[in-house]
């Protein structure tokens, strides 16, 4: 059985995308782009938790990354959900 790919699966699996996007080895920050915009990066709709958001900021001048809806702001002017908010 297949699961929907949605924003509660990457709440679920944030700390695992965030490390594998924040690695010190290029091919892992590769692999990581690549599963990001094939999965989550072709949805319409998504929240970022605020670990995947801050590890996608650092990262989207370098490199190419489908951001379904992301915010188009400074790092600084970006608001992040509260980590205990989830999702509704």
């Amino acid at each position: 059985m297949m699961h929907q790919i949605d924003s509660n699966v990457l709440f679920q699996l944030q700390s695992l995308i965030s490390a594998a996007l924040c690695s010190k080895h290029k091919s892992i920050v590769t692999s990581a782009i690549n599963l990001w915009n094939r999965t989550f990066g072709m949805l319409c709709d998504l929240q970022y938790p605020e670990e995947v958001a801050k590890s996608l900021m650092r990262l989207r001048s370098v490199a190419d990354l489908n951001l379904p809806n992301f915010p188009d702001l400074p790092e600084d002017q970006v608001r992040l959900p509260i980590k205990d908010e989830g999702i509704n």
